[in-house]
């Protein structure tokens, strides 16, 4: 839970300025996929400078690029502020000595556009990312104010994949890409955690989690050779990558038939996961920045 005074130091506020915010980029709740007015993936340039970041970074460019996203809308928008958090928490991380310099060109953003920036230099989990929280808060910050790790924030939050992606914008590691296959393992959560109360007829997110993964991976896949390849590795090389007997199985039978069907030709009905279609779940689906229906 992230304390109320620390929402107002993300938007840049005083303590003493203005209403208590309750917490940092609330998961949306997102309209069906028929609901959403058509997006082209070319819209936006600022998409493609930030989706091909990791193999050209241009990190002096940043603060014109936040300023851009902020004029369009997309830091506000449901379909990209969460991928742009993500990849703003690494970029920061990756240029630390240039996050105060950005935090003051970026002043004068609308306060919720300024939240959003100050949640991405919040999750850089850095000295002078929490610096700048800190003195937003009047010089006091606690270990419960600290930001988790991206590649630890639980997978049942609808922003989370979103996260990973722009963690995988940024850097181009496989570690998103990893955290992403363990989506998988939720198949083998057959029941809601001790204590839950789940509404009747709801489809809580956790069960479609793996139907989500496989379709955000191979879809990002066909956009970025480094996420098949990936993929191919951690299938080809099991122990390495300490893969489950379903993570295993997903990619085998859902994901790489779509990377490399010559190499991975789709399997028999009966190989394949046994999953309902995401569009009858009870929760949000989350869709990455490159899905053509993103509003």
């Amino acid at each position: 839970m992230i304390p109320a005074l620390l929402g107002l130091a993300l938007s840049g506020l005083k303590a003493e300025s203005g209403p208590i915010r309750s917490g940092v980029a609330e998961p949306p709740k997102r309209p069906a996929e028929e609901d959403q007015p058509p997006s082209p993936k070319d819209a936006s340039p600022q998409k493609d400078w930030m989706e091909g970041y990791y193999l050209n970074p241009q990190p002096n460019r940043l603060p014109e690029e936040v300023k851009d996203w902020s004029e369009q809308g997309l830091l506000q928008r449901e379909g990209t502020r969460d991928v742009l958090i993500g990849f703003l928490s690494q970029v920061l991380r990756q240029n630390r000595p240039k996050i105060k310099e950005w935090d003051n060109q970026l002043a004068g953003l609308p306060p919720d556009d300024r939240r959003i920036w100050r949640t991405g230099v919040w999750y850089s989990r850095t000295t002078e990312g929490d610096e700048i929280i800190k003195e937003a808060l009047g010089g006091k910050l606690t270990n419960e104010d600290l930001a988790p790790k991206l590649l630890e924030l639980p997978l049942d939050r609808p922003t989370t994949l979103d996260m990973l992606w722009g963690f995988f914008f940024a850097t181009g590691s496989e570690s998103p890409i990893r955290r992403l296959v363990e989506a998988f393992r939720f198949e083998d959560v057959s029941e809601p955690p001790p204590g839950a109360k789940i509404p009747q007829g709801y489809v809580p997110l956790f069960t479609q989690l793996p139907e989500m993964a496989a379709w955000s991976i191979t879809s990002m896949a066909a956009e970025h050779p480094k996420v098949a390849e990936f993929c191919v590795h951690f299938y080809e090389s099991p122990k390495e990558s300490q893969l489950s007997e379903t993570e295993s199985r997903w990619l085998r039978n859902k994901v790489l038939p779509t990377i490399d069907p010559k190499k991975f030709p789709a399997p028999t009905e009966s190989e394949s996961p046994k999953v309902e279609p995401v569009e009858k779940a009870g929760a949000a689906v989350p869709r990455p920045v490159t899905e053509p229906a993103v509003p």
